[in-house]
């Protein structure tokens, strides 16, 4: 099973053989659509885990990281199996120590909230480094939090923005709200509310509630004129294009489109 026949797999919606061919590829590009899934939570709604259990196994008899991790997984969330968080440990362990950042992620998760192993910051700050250092975006969302809230680490809001950074800019909608937070609040950074909306209407485009709240929480007169700039921006670009095109029926009737367009801005 290959790349190419998951994302076959995935065009027919089979998602237990597209997760299989996933896990069985070493491409990084696998990796990181393993990591996208697992960020937004869709294995529990789309494989059939008891189903997949039997190749499961047997791949991590062979050593497969991929299913190592997604036994892991499953043991932690008692998905297909009965739930054993020492037995995710366990697998997620032997994941991790090949290199896997869904795991090494998923590991920094049991130490920090204390699943079948005692709470351990130092554990999750480490397991949540080796998942950063491989661009893992839940990793380096939770790694932000952890920095900006001194948890297990001193307290340092330029790191926080850092790790937030790079996981908002890679699409994590949970990074991007808390940007968000760290511009409206003016932590690290200096007040900023026009980037706060910015990364809050990032998020909200993604559907996350607890953005769209925090939205909420910026004065309407900073998000009107936030608004208005980016409709600004738009009629500039549509500008650029109108003054491309020939002369004409059609450029005239577009000039008279921009012009109703930006008459609209206050």
């Amino acid at each position: 099973m290959t790349y190419k026949q998951a994302l076959e797999y995935k065009a027919k919606e089979d998602w237990d053989n597209y997760f299989l061919c996933l896990i069985k590829s070493k491409l990084k590009k696998a990796n990181k659509e393993l990591n996208f899934f697992n960020q937004k939570c869709d294995w529990k709604t789309k494989i059939n885990f008891s189903k997949i259990l039997p190749t499961i196994e047997k791949l991590v008899d062979k050593n497969n990281p991929g299913s190592q991790h997604l036994l892991g997984y499953m043991y932690q969330h008692g998905e297909g199996v009965e739930k054993d968080y020492e037995k995710a440990i366990h697998y997620y362990t032997l994941s991790a120590n090949q290199g896997n950042s869904s795991a090494q992620y998923n590991l920094g998760n049991m130490y920090y909230f204390g699943q079948g192993v005692k709470k351990d910051y130092e554990k999750a700050i480490h397991y949540y480094t080796l998942s950063v250092n491989q661009e893992n975006s839940v990793a380096q969302n939770n790694l932000g939090y952890m920095y900006k809230y001194g948890t297990g680490v001193e307290q340092d809001y330029e790191k926080a923005i850092h790790y937030y950074t790079l996981s908002a800019n890679q699409g994590n909608s949970s990074a991007q709200n808390n940007l968000g937070n760290m511009y409206y609040s003016g932590q690290g950074v200096e007040q900023n509310y026009e980037k706060a909306i910015h990364y809050y209407t990032l998020s909200v485009n993604q559907g996350n509630s607890v953005a769209s709240k925090n939205l909420e929480e910026i004065p309407k007169i900073k998000r009107i004129k936030y608004e208005n700039k980016e409709l600004r921006k738009e009629n500039e670009e549509l500008k650029t294009h109108i003054m491309a095109m020939p002369d004409g029926d059609l450029y005239f009737e577009a000039k008279k489109h921009y012009q109703d367009q930006v008459s609209t801005i206050k």
